[in-house]
């Protein structure tokens, strides 16, 4: 496993601007992910036990840099993170179960695990055995925070940590030690945060010369979004709606699944994308929600959804994502507005990473990292609100996972909510299944399966145009 087998101490490391700028909203939302497991044992013939979450953790703790890592800051440099091994890492912090009845109990305990938040004095992760599933089934719930990983990064962690057989050994840590030095105290953390200062300024003076350099093809790109209606720039084009209340820290989740299949076919018939696909599905289930809460418009929903810059199978940390804001197309029949969904998908897609391409320093990795306040003066330079709903789509595994002898039959994830979006939904391909996990708050939605019934409604029209 080359580098990831050492769990020596690492580095200190400072965070990016994007996996920092997580931090900045933590006093208003959660802002950690949920991994869902759903387990079968019965090929074991027994329960697992907390005792056995343990055993298989422990000796696999060194295959993850962030395992047992804590993010810390400098209390005057607050936009300074830096990753730390943790000297007081206690793997049972990081574990626990619960009892629930069947599905429904699983639901409402997956919506208190996206509210709880996680402690920050500790490395940003818990996973939760949950017994008591339908059809004796057992569950893990991870608890990420999303400054850790994104959806690749999740995706690529748990390929590691699984097999594509039952009975194959899984992957060890070569070496076992964990003798970290302390975590810096305030001084320490100053004096590393003002050894990144030259960066900072390089990273500055390099922004602003890219900037000089390509004011006229950011003018050409401007003409373009405002020539094209359907293309969203740095201008809000999303409006307030059912979407968008103002919502407390509560939340609440439902899953459902879709199939992949279906999806692909749609997909092979109409030469588009399977995202283009989801953006389709979801729009109609959002637009059909508007006109019975009587929220019906003329201008069309908008999507917010992240592309991967870094698909590294070997990558299992930080976020390497560029996000894109796109209209649903929710007017017309379902062929043409799949067809609009992808040309608009495709051209602003192009569009944005050709803007990120003509950069090698991002703003995100100016502002988020040089001071908290930032994040807030930033804003005001921003649309208050560039989407309804935020979307992601990730391919997981064609098969079902195996942790030894332990099927993972389902898997599903939740991610997080930003004010004022009130609607997250995730959808990982996996065995066959497009898997949906749907985020909201209780101010924005009270049932929100009637939402996902609309996205398999939608996914029929499609089918059948």
């Amino acid at each position: 496993m080359g580098e990831r087998n050492r769990s020596s101490a690492h580095t200190p490391e400072p965070l990016s601007g994007y996996d920092t700028s997580f931090f900045h909203f933590s006093d208003e939302s959660p802002m950690h992910t949920l991994k869902c497991l759903i387990l079968d044992t019965s090929r074991r013939g027994s329960p697992l036990t907390l005792h056995d979450v343990h055993a298989a953790t422990e000796p696999r703790l060194g295959l993850h840099p962030r395992a047992r890592q804590r993010a810390v800051r400098s209390a005057l440099l607050p936009g300074r993170y830096t990753w730390h091994d943790d000297p007081e890492f206690d793997l049972d912090h990081h574990l626990g179960e619960s009892t629930i009845d069947g599905t429904e109990g699983f639901d409402e305990l997956c919506g208190h695990l996206a509210t709880e938040q996680l402690p920050g004095d500790r490395p940003l992760w818990h996973a939760t055995l949950v017994h008591g599933l339908d059809g004796g089934r057992q569950a893990i719930v991870f608890r990420i925070h999303h400054s850790v990983m994104d959806g690749v990064g999740a995706a690529n962690t748990l390929r590691l940590f699984t097999t594509d057989e039952p009975g194959r050994p899984l992957p060890t840590a070569d070496v076992t030690h964990w003798d970290p030095p302390p975590v810096p105290d305030e001084r320490g953390l100053r004096q590393h945060a003002m050894r990144n200062v030259p960066g900072w300024g390089r990273s500055l003076v390099t922004y602003a010369a890219e900037t000089a350099t390509t004011t006229s093809q950011r003018r050409r790109d401007g003409k373009l979004i405002r020539r094209r209606d359907d293309l969203i720039g740095f201008k809000s084009e999303a409006t307030y709606g059912w979407t968008s209340p103002r919502f407390g820290g509560r939340r609440i989740c439902a899953r459902g699944s879709l199939s992949f299949d279906r999806f692909r076919e749609i997909k092979e018939k109409h030469g588009v994308t399977i995202n283009d696909v989801l953006v389709a599905v979801v729009g109609e289930a959002v637009a059909t929600e508007a006109v019975d809460r009587d929220h019906e418009r003329d201008d069309d929903e908008i999507a917010m959804f992240s592309i991967a810059l870094d698909i590294d199978p070997e990558r299992l940390c930080g976020n390497e994502i560029m996000a894109i804001s796109v209209p649903m197309h929710t007017k017309g029949a379902p062929a043409e507005r799949l067809r609009r969904i992808a040309r608009t998908n495709r051209d602003q897609i192009e569009l944005t990473r050709r803007q990120q391409d003509r950069r090698s320093v991002r703003i995100t990795d100016l502002w988020a990292r040089s001071f908290a306040l930032g994040a807030r003066v930033f804003a005001y330079r921003i649309p208050t609100m560039v989407a309804n709903v935020v979307m992601a789509n990730v391919p997981l595994s064609p098969t079902t996972r195996w942790i030894g002898d332990v099927e993972i039959v389902d898997f599903v994830s939740y991610a997080v909510l930003v004010q004022p979006i009130g609607i997250n939904v995730t959808v990982y391909s996996y065995d066959g299944r497009m898997n949906i996990g749907l985020l909201t708050a209780p101010e924005v939605i009270d049932d929100p399966y009637r939402l996902i019934r609309r996205m398999a409604d939608a996914l029929d029209h499609l089918a059948e145009d």
